[in-house]
């Protein structure tokens, strides 16, 4: 059956690659074929074929012959019955092709033309060779330069009057007939970019130069057009986002939190994808003391922000603190448990005589252990503009991340160790067989051990902040 279907599918797959496909009823009909042949025997395709080819529906014959051929290839009925009614439908084709070609209806040749190299084509894939006069290539290439050279001039036509996406059209068609015909690839390629170029430049124009870049780019991926290189790079340097970042406030405390998390921010914006974001040395802005121009916690006046701005050379200041910094770093639960360890021994049978083996149960000890740490990092920022003094972004980000490990610790074999109670006095024992609980004891003996660090889980919160944050101040280009 699978191969089948990939016989199947290859059958499609010659149909839709081709640009003059078969009609929509037709490939309906084709469909509806398939998938009867998925559930029916080479033979019975056979003989249905055989009735329609009976009335005369030799297109729809063959699709049952082709079907019973790949359903089973030595199907040598199938194969007799293809061959037959396959050439008359090749013959229609050819016939059509022949008249188009006569008085010159030069697209319905190539269509036709077209069709009959397709049929053949997959009749020839289950083994059935049809007769395809050698001398009809030659017409066929006369109506095909006739065709491609009615299609220039239309398209020719359209570039003039600037209707460049109907001139795609007739272009892409010329291109699947003859590639290499006239200056049809030139054309195309000023089809697609003239269009595209004085929309870039209409953004331009109106100092959009981020949308202004982003057609430049498109653009200058299939080759420079005109000036759209030099005006790429005038884009991307006009349409520049400079941040400052400034140094962050630390209200927890942990030490070097602030510092870490400029670090990540600066690095994850210095590594984003955003060609107009651009961060100011750090070395610029270490010596500024944030409170000598903003405190977050009053109203910002328009002249310090201008200050830090002629200073910096910014359009745009980060300015934060770490309101929040927990660090609960070893955090270890150790348990001792009473248990048993079992002894196999082995006993005579009082009423049979013959050995077996019994158990006895001896007390003992083993720990549980639970081990986490645990960090929690809260940040608040503000994004504010050196022209205006507007606040672009401000958020409060607060998230924690821990790691924890569950295990027990047994100096024995675990394979012996029961769980249990046991007091001051043997009578009181109690062994716990249950299998779940059992499994459960064997399952802690294998669980991980180690947990990360306190500073592993505050590095991976830096780095989740950063990306927040470089997630918001990128939607300030957009």
């Amino acid at each position: 059956m699978a191969s089948n279907l990939e016989f199947q599918a290859s059958i499609f797959a010659s149909i839709m690659n081709r640009q003059y496909s078969i009609s929509l009823p037709t490939f309906l009909s084709l469909t509806f074929v398939l998938l009867l042949s998925a559930c029916s025997g080479s033979r019975n395709l056979y003989k249905k074929g055989g009735q329609l080819e009976e009335a005369g529906m030799y297109r729809e014959a063959t699709e049952y012959y082709i079907n019973a051929l790949a359903r089973k290839k030595t199907n040598v009925d199938a194969k007799i019955a293809l061959k037959r009614s396959g050439q008359k439908v090749l013959d229609e084709y050819l016939t059509s092709f022949y008249q188009a070609h006569a008085i010159d209806q030069h697209q319905r040749a190539v269509e036709s033309y077209l069709k009959a190299e397709q049929f053949r084509d997959r009749v020839k894939l289950v083994g059935v060779g049809l007769e395809f006069p050698p001398n009809y290539e030659e017409f066929f290439f006369e109506s095909r330069l006739d065709h491609v050279t009615d299609l220039y001039a239309q398209a020719k036509k359209l570039m003039g009057s600037e209707d460049y996406d109907e001139a795609k059209v007739y272009l892409e068609q010329i291109k699947d007939l003859m590639p290499g015909y006239e200056d049809v690839q030139e054309l195309s390629l000023t089809a697609f970019q003239e269009p595209m170029y004085r929309s870039a430049l209409m953004h331009y124009e109106k100092n959009e130069y981020r949308e202004a870049y982003r057609l430049f780019s498109r653009i200058n991926e299939k080759g420079s057009y005109k000036e759209s290189k030099e005006l790429e790079g005038i884009c991307l340097e006009n349409g520049r986002f400079t941040i400052g970042i400034l140094p962050f406030k630390n209200q927890s405390r942990v030490n070097g939190t602030a510092e870490a998390l400029a670090a990540a921010i600066s690095k994850e914006l210095i590594g984003s994808d955003n060609p107009f974001i651009q961060v100011l040395d750090r070395s610029r802005t270490a010596d500024i003391q944030e409170e000598q121009f903003i405190n977050m916690s009053d109203e910002i006046g328009n002249m310090k922000p201008k200050m830090t701005a002629q200073f910096l050379g910014a359009e745009a200041l980060l300015i934060g603190e770490v309101v929040k910094a927990d660090m609960k770093k070893n955090g270890l639960e150790r348990t001792m448990n009473k248990g048993f360890r079992s002894e196999a021994i082995r006993v005579k049978d009082a009423k049979t005589g013959k050995m077996k083996t019994s158990y006895t149960y001896h007390r003992t000890t083993y720990y549980g252990v639970k081990k986490e740490n645990r960090a929690v990092i809260g940040f608040q920022y503000r994004l504010i503009s050196t022209a205006t003094s507007e606040i672009l972004a401000a958020d409060l980000i607060t998230l924690e991340r821990s790691d924890q490990a569950e295990y027990i610790e047994y100096n024995g074999n675990i394979d012996q160790l029961y769980p249990g109670t046991w007091g001051k006095y043997k009578i009181s024992d109690k062994v716990d067989r249950n299998y779940r609980v059992r499994r459960n004891l064997k399952k802690l003996s294998k669980a991980k051990k180690s947990v990360r660090t306190a500073e592993e889980l505050a590095t991976d919160i830096y780095g989740d902040i950063a990306k927040k944050v470089a997630n918001e101040l990128e939607k300030q280009l957009q």
